[in-house]
């Protein structure tokens, strides 16, 4: 996708302007900065949001539903693996894994739902951070899931590669 350079809210306004473009943006590693567009799709005010405002001019609903559009076309698609489901290079830390779930829960939880998919999208959350949330949870996933070369499937920013992700469960 040409326009999806630089960090995640560039990806993310580009998939706006050009939505067919979200399988191929499956299949490229997550660039930097999903943490923040995490912390936009809350809906909360904040400093992230007050950033990405400043820094695109768009105005906020666009860009705040912008957001959460790349959020659920990249992370929750069928094939997204339990990292790809929290918005993570496989080599998170424990604090990392522990905040990205809980900003999408924020977002995602059924008594806060802003689309009908949220419910849906907030147990396979569930489902990610329980794969990964304990040091045995995680070893046993990423026993059970290899990843061929993840160094540099998962962690850098290079040339996109085709991966192929290992669903959390045999339902999508």
């Amino acid at each position: 996708m040409a326009g999806a350079r630089g960090d995640a809210l560039d990806w993310a306004l580009a998939l706006a302007r050009a939505p067919g473009e979200r399988m191929a943006l499956r299949q490229r590693p997550l660039p930097e900065g999903i943490e923040p567009l995490l912390q936009i799709a809350t809906g909360t005010r904040g400093d992230a949001l007050q950033a990405a405002l400043a820094r695109t001019n768009e105005p906020e609903a666009d860009l705040v539903e912008a957001v959460r559009f790349y959020l659920r076309e990249v992370l929750f698609h069928s094939g997204a693996d339990a990292y790809r489901m929290l918005g993570l290079a496989r080599d998170a830390s424990a604090e990392q894994i522990k905040t990205h779930h809980r900003l999408l829960q924020q977002w995602l939880h059924p008594d806060r739902q802003t689309s009908d998919w949220d419910a849906i999208f907030a147990g396979r959350v569930n489902a990610a951070w329980n794969a990964l949330r304990t040091p045995d949870h995680r070893a046993e996933y990423d026993a059970a899931h290899p990843v061929p070369n993840p160094s540099s499937a998962w962690t850098t920013r290079s040339a996109p590669r085709v991966v192929t992700p290992v669903p959390l469960t045999d339902e999508a």
